[in-house]
C-alpha cells in the first residue's frame, strides 16, 4: 500500500509505522523490489506525479514511472502514447 508517495509492504512488521516504507525498510528486511515482491500497488490518495499523464510517465524516472511503463508495455500501449 502506498500513501503520500511512500509504499509500505503489508507483510513487513510494523508497516503502519510512517517511518517504515520502501525507502526505509525495517531492520532485518531487505529493500522492496517492486518487480518481484508485489502483485499490485494501491494508492488511496495522492497519485505519484509520474502517473498524471502518459507524457509525464514516459519522461519520468524512478520507481513509479517504471511501474507505469511496465503496465503500458504489458498492455502493448506504449506506441499509442508517444
Amino acid at each position: 500500500m502506498c500513501y503520500k508517495l511512500l509504499c509500505r509492504p503489508t507483510w513487513w512488521k510494523d508497516y503502519q509505522n510512517f517511518s517504515i516504507n520502501h525507502l526505509s525498510p525495517p531492520q532485518g528486511e531487505r529493500p522492496l523490489d517492486w518487480r518481484h515482491d508485489t502483485f499490485a500497488f494501491h494508492f488511496p490518495a495522492l497519485n505519484p506525479p509520474e502517473l498524471q499523464s502518459p507524457q509525464t510517465l514516459l519522461k519520468g524516472d524512478g520507481m513509479y514511472a517504471e511501474m507505469g511503463r511496465k503496465v503500458l508495455e504489458a498492455a502493448d500501449m506504449v506506441k499509442h502514447v508517444k
